[in-house]
């Protein structure tokens, strides 16, 4: 459990969150794919909050004026961040009800990025259209730009990047130590065949015509070898659309923001 000096930088509201909730979430020993210089690059909870509340900004296309919004240090936000740590952590699913708040997602994405920055893996993203998840991936490329951009005594290289028919969607995108970020379509979970992919996340997917399919490859995809801990395989979505299976898999995990 984390002391309250560990957590004096963070709001009231988040630190009490993460009193709460970030049970003996210990550091491991730091992966040589690190792109994150300190206090940012050590696989823990603490490094993964400070990353996302100090690094990481959002555009939010709505606001003509001022777009571009740092992500807030706020109490459920540092929730849904220690339950995903927690999970990615011991390789269990996590399913997350959201309501129409579009900082979830970018927060979220703003956590896949440290994740992928820290080791060498991949990031699948999966919309019912490709054509949102594209644009998905495009969150994940503003995201490491701006910190990029905005933090130029860090050194970090350009992003790779393929873009698909508009400027905002990509085909993948590869960060300096080779983890990449791709799209799927659940449309089709045919398409769901790569294995050992070190995290695959399923957005609105109370939409998915092929719900428990994709659910199923997803989780066939994040399987790792026997006896190592598993990818990451998280759900999200709005109760937009929410249908029995979707109701089931957020039961089972009991997630919501």
């Amino acid at each position: 459990m984390y002391r309250q000096s560990e957590v004096a930088w963070l709001p009231e509201s988040a630190r009490s969150a993460i009193l709460n909730l970030a049970e003996n979430l210990t550091k491991s020993q730091l992966s040589r794919y690190s792109i994150w210089p300190p206090p940012y690059n050590e696989d823990c909870f603490k490094s993964l909050a400070r990353f996302v509340f100090d690094l990481c900004y959002s555009r939010d296309d709505s606001d003509q004026e001022n777009p571009i919004k740092k992500i807030p240090a706020k109490g459920y936000l540092a929730r849904l961040l220690c339950r995903w740590y927690k999970d990615r952590r011991n390789g269990t699913p996590t399913g997350t009800k959201k309501s129409r708040r579009l900082i979830v997602s970018w927060t979220i994405t703003c956590a896949e990025v440290w994740d992928m920055g820290l080791r060498l893996s991949s990031q699948y993203i999966c919309c019912q259209d490709f054509e949102d998840s594209a644009e998905m991936i495009g969150r994940a490329k503003f995201v490491y730009d701006q910190i990029r951009e905005r933090n130029p005594e860090f050194k970090l290289p350009e992003a790779k990047a393929w873009r698909d028919k508009k400027p905002d969607q990509y085909q993948a995108v590869q960060l300096p130590n080779g983890s990449k970020f791709l799209p799927l379509t659940g449309r089709d979970p045919d398409t769901f065949r790569q294995k050992g992919a070190g995290g695959v996340r399923l957005e609105e997917a109370a939409m998915f015509v092929h719900f428990g399919a994709c659910v199923s490859r997803a989780g066939a995809m994040v399987q790792g070898p026997a006896g190592k801990i598993q990818g990451h395989l998280h759900v999200v979505s709005t109760t937009r659309g929410e249908n029995t299976d979707w109701i089931e898999f957020k039961r089972g995990t009991k997630g919501e923001s």
